[in-house]
């Protein structure tokens, strides 16, 4: 595993043989709920990372790991995920995104649907409340 990049709000870690990238939010997002445009300015541009390193190593796969995340994901920052991480995931050569949330907010997680326009290539994703089910999932063959 390669450690990409990492800050006090998230690591992100490529492994070559599984061709999986990893991204772990951690239990410093608690700071973020403090102040709303601070907030959707840093998971935009956290997540803008992302996406270039999956442009750089092209896994097939894309794990993120929010269980530790406490704050609100509001509208606008699910449009610009539809928006461009989506569309940056699937011409990266991405084609399966696993979220995984708590157990408590998978629900509505689930029923928001931050990926909305996911631009002409395919990309799967799904929600999930466990890491090691997101895995399997992301490695099975489609």
């Amino acid at each position: 595993m390669m450690n990409l990049y990492q800050n006090g709000y998230m690591k992100l870690s490529y492994n070559y043989s599984l061709s999986l990238m990893e991204q772990q939010w951690t239990m410093d997002t608690k700071d973020l709920t403090k102040n709303r445009k601070d907030c959707e300015q840093l998971i935009s541009l956290l997540n803008s990372i992302t996406c270039v390193q999956a442009q750089k190593y092209k896994p097939t796969g894309v794990l993120i790991d929010s269980q530790a995340c406490d704050y609100t994901v509001h509208q606008n920052v699910k449009v610009w995920k539809g928006d461009n991480l989506g569309n940056k995931m699937s011409s990266s050569g991405v084609s399966k995104v696993a979220f995984v949330v708590k157990k408590n907010v998978l629900k509505e997680v689930a029923a928001s649907h931050s990926f909305q326009k996911l631009g002409t290539k395919k990309l799967t994703f799904r929600y999930f409340d466990n890491l090691r089910e997101a895995k399997e999932w992301l490695l099975q063959q489609n």
